[in-house]
């Protein structure tokens, strides 16, 4: 038997190693505010599914909740936490972001969710942090179309916040190394062309993506979630990661055409099964043939079967069970 490692890094070469692997995550709400239930909630999960790697999952507030933001959960099935009140306001509250301390707040009790992770892990599962770049972070403090607005109207205001955020994400990532995760899960929400171009996000975002991306060079198993429709794919053929993971099955492109985009460089693809229909709503037999045509289609090789976002928190067990079973059996 071949390790996880070995496994996922013969996907990586484009291989097809001893079985297909799997990955599949959600968020772990209430559990995720504070690091001691949010690592056992992680683990317990691992127990349970026994994924080829672990995506440890915060709040997708925790970069931005020092600045005062104010969430609350209300039951959305995504997991997700509602933002009662949005910090951005108007030009001016960009000023409100400051240099945080990696080890302080909810940036320290991430750290220390990895870290206890880590230590119950080992070697023997690969595990990866979160990050959200700049641009997510003031998504979730003003809302998009605000954001958007002040990207184009008050770049003077805006911009200087995101590099703030954007060195606040780099000291992160970097305290993380020691965590011991195998890499980062660089999550970009709605990079789309409904709200750039090529020039604009090279403009407002690319440079912070990679300046964060840098900080995880020497790790293994970097990821890009591609969130939403439209997406501005060419970053992931340019972008320093391993996997690449997006909604495959709802937007595009197809896994096909990714994979030739892809040729020729060690990124595997991660997806296959779409979390909304086939893996909550859908029977065991239906999983079973939409897992069968997306291993078709990629031929099997550099390829990780999971959804192409998280899981919905409802999805029933039966169904995930399901995916475990698939890849056993199939033996790839």
């Amino acid at each position: 038997m071949i390790s996880k490692k070995e496994r996922l890094e013969a996907v990586i070469r484009g291989e097809k190693p001893d079985r297909l692997p799997v990955a599949f995550w959600h968020h772990f709400p209430v559990d995720d505010q504070t690091p001691e239930h949010l690592s056992e909630a992680t683990l317990s999960y691992q127990k349970a599914y026994d994924n080829d790697f672990v995506k440890v999952s915060p709040t997708d507030e925790y970069m931005i909740h020092p600045f005062g933001t104010k969430t609350v959960w209300t039951g959305d099935p995504r997991g997700c936490r509602i933002y009662q009140e949005r910090l951005i306001k108007k030009p001016e509250d960009w000023k409100k972001i400051r240099p945080l301390d990696p080890n302080e707040g909810t940036l320290g009790d991430y750290l220390k969710t990895l870290q206890y992770v880590g230590k119950a892990l080992g070697n023997d599962t690969p595990f990866v942090a979160t990050l959200f770049g700049p641009l997510n972070q003031a998504k979730n403090l003003a809302g998009f179309d605000l954001m958007v607005e002040h990207l184009h109207r008050y770049p003077e205001y805006i911009c200087p916040a995101l590099k703030i955020m954007s060195e606040n994400t780099v000291r992160f990532a970097q305290a993380a190394l020691s965590t011991g995760i195998s890499g980062f899960f660089y999550a970009l929400e709605n990079i789309n062309y409904r709200y750039f171009d090529d020039a604009s996000y090279d403009q407002f975002g690319k440079s912070y993506d990679l300046e964060i991306l840098d900080v995880g060079k020497s790790l293994w198993l970097n990821i890009l979630h591609h969130h939403g429709e439209a997406i501005l794919f060419n970053l992931a053929v340019d972008y320093p990661v391993q996997v690449v993971q997006w909604h495959a099955l709802e937007s595009g492109p197809s896994l096909r055409e990714a994979k030739a985009l892809f040729k020729g460089q060690q990124k595997a693809i991660l997806g296959g099964l779409q979390r909304k229909s086939t893996l909550l709503t859908g029977t065991p037999a239906d999983i079973v043939s939409e897992a069968k045509k997306s291993v078709e289609e990629v031929d099997g090789s550099g390829f990780i079967l999971g959804p192409g976002c998280m899981l919905m928190m409802n999805t029933p067990r039966i169904n995930i069970l399901t995916i475990r079973s698939f890849v056993n059996e199939k033996n790839q």
